[in-house]
Formats: structure tokens, C-alpha cells, sequence
């Protein structure tokens, strides 16, 4: 249950940090850095948990990981829709 939890908050918050991109860049920048900021924290916590923090640290460095690809994307396609071109 925690695990479907634990996803469902994890598509909500690339779709919101997407949105974000796409709508308002600098607030998609703090948003980010508020979102690694917490799951460096749970990173840090599950490595005193053990075998199960591993699997957890794993799987928050992989939402961390989305979560910043989607901002990226979100700020990519504001760029184009400004006509400005990022790469």
C-alpha cells in the first residue's frame, strides 16, 4: 500500500513540476530544489535503515530523478514556445 502511496506522489509531483516548467520557470527552479531538498533527506534517512533503506534510497533517488527530468522538459518547452532555442 505504501508502495502504490509512495508512486502515486511521485506522478503527481513530475506532473505538477512539468506544469510548473511550462508556466513559470523560476518557480519550477525552487519547486526542484524543494523536492531534492526532501528526498536528499529521506535518502539520508533510509541509509541507517538497512537492506530495506537501500531499496528505499534507491527508489527516491529514481523519483528525484524524474522529478528533475520533467522540470527540465517543462522549462525546455517554455523556451521553445518563447522562440528561444535550448540545445
Amino acid at each position: 500500500m505504501k508502495v502504490i502511496l509512495l508512486a502515486i506522489i511521485v506522478v503527481v509531483v513530475c506532473i505538477v513540476l512539468f506544469l510548473s516548467g511550462i508556466f513559470s520557470p523560476n518557480r519550477s527552479r525552487r519547486m526542484q530544489k524543494r523536492v531534492d531538498h526532501l528526498s536528499q533527506r529521506g535518502e539520508r534517512k533510509a541509509q541507517k535503515a538497512g537492506r530495506v533503506g537501500e531499496r528505499t534510497g534507491s527508489a527516491l533517488r529514481a523519483a528525484r530523478g524524474a522529478a528533475d527530468k520533467s522540470a527540465r522538459k517543462g522549462r525546455e518547452i517554455h523556451g521553445r514556445a518563447q522562440g528561444k532555442r535550448n540545445g
